[in-house]
């Protein structure tokens, strides 16, 4: 199993108990980007190859601590299997 699999297995596992630098970890593995234009406690979460498709709801997470709150843990593992489908419909096009 490839590393970023991995932490995607422990993301969905407990999404209760993933900190914010997990979570940053992982999306980051999956090739997203996460930035933080205000200065304040909200990231921007965005794909280069995707950018759209994250618009279909908020694609924002704050930086809580000690763990994010499970919404947003479930919210990246949304994005992520969507991703995931998106690359995957591209490889059995070729």
């Amino acid at each position: 199993m490839v590393h970023k699999d991995k932490r995607l297995e422990h993301l969905k596992a407990n999404p209760k108990a993933v900190s914010f630098e997990e979570l940053v970890a992982t999306l980051k593995a999956f090739g997203f980007e996460v930035k933080n234009y205000s200065g304040g406690s909200h990231f921007s979460v965005s794909h280069p190859r995707y950018p759209v498709f994250v618009l279909r709801e908020p694609n924002s997470i704050p930086r809580h601590r000690p763990h994010v709150l499970p919404v947003y843990a479930r919210r990246a593992i949304k994005w992520i299997e969507r991703v995931r489908e998106l690359e995957e419909g591209k490889q059995n096009d070729v």
